[in-house]
C-alpha cells in the first residue's frame, strides 16, 4: 500500500515540476517577447494563470502527504499524549469533512462555469476551477489513508 502512495505522490510532485517549468519558461518568452521584440504573447497570461492554480492545488496537497503545510501545534505540544492524540485525530476528522465539503462544491463550481471560455485560449474556465476539487480529493484520500494508519487498521508496508 505503501508503494502505491507514494507513486501517487511522486507522480504529482513529477507533474508539479512539469507545470513550473512551463510556467518559468512561458514566463520568460512572454517578457522577451513584450520587453524585447514589443509584441506581447496574448495568451501567455491565460495559461500562466490557468498553470499556476494548478501547480498551487496540486502542490498543497503534496505539502499535505508530506505533513510540510503550515501548522500551529504548540498548544498541541504541551497538553498530555493521549489528550493530543485525540486532538489530532480531530483535527484530521475536521479535514476529511472540510475535504468533502470543498469537493462538492469545487464540481458544482466546475458545473457552473462550464460553459464559459478564456478570451485568449480555447479552453474552458472550467479547467482552473477543476485544480480544487482535485486536489481536495488527492487531500481526502491521504487524510483517509492517515486516519486508518494512525488507528491501526491500514497496513502500509508487508513489514507491519
Amino acid at each position: 500500500m505503501l508503494k502505491l502512495i507514494n507513486i501517487i505522490n511522486t507522480t504529482i510532485q513529477y507533474i508539479c515540476i512539469f507545470l513550473m517549468a512551463i510556467l518559468f519558461s512561458l514566463l520568460v518568452v512572454g517578457v522577451i517577447a513584450r520587453y524585447i521584440f514589443s509584441s506581447p504573447i496574448v495568451w501567455q497570461y491565460e495559461l500562466s494563470q490557468v498553470l499556476f492554480v494548478w501547480l498551487m492545488f496540486l502542490g498543497s496537497s503534496v505539502a499535505f502527504y508530506n505533513f510540510d503545510h503550515i501548522t500551529i501545534d504548540a498548544f498541541v505540544d504541551i497538553l498530555p499524549r493521549m489528550a493530543r492524540n485525540i486532538t489530532i485525530f480531530l483535527v484530521r476528522l475536521g479535514i476529511l469533512f472540510i475535504s468533502i465539503l470543498l469537493i462538492v462544491e469545487g464540481f458544482k463550481l466546475v458545473e457552473a462555469f462550464s460553459s464559459k471560455y478564456f478570451r485568449t485560449i480555447p479552453l474552458s474556465i472550467s479547467w482552473l476551477y477543476t485544480a480544487s476539487p482535485i486536489s481536495f480529493i488527492l487531500v481526502l484520500f491521504y487524510d483517509i489513508v492517515g486516519l486508518l494508519w494512525k488507528r491501526g487498521r491500514l497496513k502500509l508496508n508487508d513489514k507491519q
